[in-house]
């Protein structure tokens, strides 16, 4: 039952990159990353941190990519660690 939220929680922000990639009218950081901050007030996430995302050139290809780690208690002494990866392609229009 702990588990759960922070999976929620990682659509929820994997949700906002894709939305951020594909509605992207600049590559500029600055702007994405300002446009992730204002799509995480919409679809909150107590985890999200700005560092989490980054913008990333393949090639002639601009990725915005997700990329953190959660570590949370479980039970007594006992925590449990989920990575995060995903990456969506900016649409330069």
């Amino acid at each position: 039952m702990k588990i759960g939220p922070t999976y929620i929680e990682y659509y929820s922000i994997r949700n906002a990159v894709n939305k951020v990639a594909a509605e992207a009218t600049s590559a500029d950081p600055g702007t994405i990353r300002q446009a992730m901050d204002r799509q995480m007030k919409v679809d909150y996430a107590y985890s999200y941190k700005p560092e989490f995302v980054r913008v990333i050139r393949d090639g002639d290809q601009l990725n915005l990519v997700l990329n953190y780690e959660i570590r949370k208690p479980l039970i007594y002494n006992l925590d449990f660690v989920a990575k995060f990866q995903h990456s969506a392609p900016i649409s330069q229009r």
